[in-house]
């Protein structure tokens, strides 16, 4: 077969290149005509729906005359189905509307705006947070700071009577309906009340407020998480359910996952596939560590370990902050 010269080869590179282009703007078009910019109709209430446009904003019609009820917006926030007022933008200011009625409820005048809860919402004026009701007057005053942190993305929504908010030093606390601090600001996070029950974060251990705001489980957890039937604590590499009276034990042991561990045999299948085969021991999860189960269920190693890998049949490699080590199924650390 004659060879081809090097100018045929760089006219099929640059065909090639070209039609390959072509195929890319052709695929990126299609998706986004399909996908971002053809207007769509997409539910809104049982009166009105969105209606997109393909410039990527958004009007509300109402459903009985299939008229607009609103003006062009930048988006409308469908994050809580429950309540009638939700958030909307124009202009990259932040406002509430009827998801009834399809009208403006309160004219978008804040940076940033949460849902109403327990009849006030929080909003940002001027880089301060502070609170409304739904006639739009300042029932709390706007003098806390908002959160820019992400390991403090506070959810601003009264729950139980109280919300969590930030102080100058950037700790937080618990505000009641007045804006007086219920909690004072010690904490790097608390969340919204869960039966009501709230978790508190400081230096990545947890702790747990009841409903008189009292620390029933102080803040030395590696995780708390509440259920409804108690609460799973991880300490120390274990992790098991407590009642909610936080002194008796509903069971001693709880994992969050679990998985079966496999090494290389070192022989092949037909397909040059090397063959696995199962250790004789699992790995368990609590919270972000591993630890190491006999297949019976006895328990080998705490949950200490960032990640277990099989190595053979009762030898298994443990890595723990950047080291890594070999142990045997009994626990026993080999090198």
């Amino acid at each position: 077969m004659k060879k081809l010269s090097k100018f045929w080869k760089a006219v099929i590179l640059i065909v090639g290149t070209s039609c390959l282009g072509v195929v890319i703007y052709v695929s990126c078009h299609n998706y986004f005509y399909y996908y971002r910019y053809i207007p769509r109709t997409v539910y809104l209430s049982e009166t009105c729906n969105e209606r997109w446009y393909n410039d990527g904003r958004v009007k509300v019609i109402s459903k009985e005359t299939g008229k607009a009820t609103t003006g062009k917006l930048d988006w409308i926030s469908n994050s809580n189905q429950k309540d009638s007022l939700t958030v909307f933008s124009k202009n990259e200011k932040r406002g509430y509307l009827n998801k009834i009625t399809g009208k403006i409820f309160i004219p978008a005048a804040y940076s940033h705006a949460w849902v109403f809860a327990e009849g006030l919402a929080c909003v940002v004026r001027n880089g301060k947070l502070g609170f409304i009701n739904p006639k739009n007057e300042t029932v709390i005053p706007f003098k806390f700071n908002p959160s820019n942190e992400k390991d403090k993305n506070i959810d601003y929504v009264f729950s139980g009577g109280y919300c969590s908010a930030i102080d100058l030093s950037g700790k937080v606390g618990l505000i009641n309906k007045k804006g007086d601090w219920v909690i004072s600001p010690a904490y790097d996070y608390i969340n919204n009340a869960v039966l009501g029950y709230r978790i508190v974060k400081l230096a990545k251990k947890y702790g747990l407020l009841d409903s008189r705001l009292k620390l029933i489980l102080p803040v030395e957890y590696n995780w708390i998480e509440i259920q409804k039937n108690g609460l799973r604590v991880a300490k120390d590499g274990g992790q098991l359910l407590l009642s909610f009276d936080t002194k008796t034990e509903l069971k001693s042991f709880v994992y969050d996952e679990i998985k079966s561990l496999q090494y290389g045999t070192g022989k092949n299948d037909s397909t040059g596939t090397e063959i696995m085969a199962n250790t004789d021991c699992f790995a368990y999860n609590i919270s972000t560590k591993w630890g190491l189960m006999k297949r019976d269920g006895t328990i080998i190693t705490k949950a200490i370990y960032d990640e277990i890998e099989g190595m053979g049949k009762d030898l298994f490699s443990c890595t723990t902050e950047n080291y890594k080590f070999t142990i045997n199924s009994k626990g026993k650390i080999i090198q």
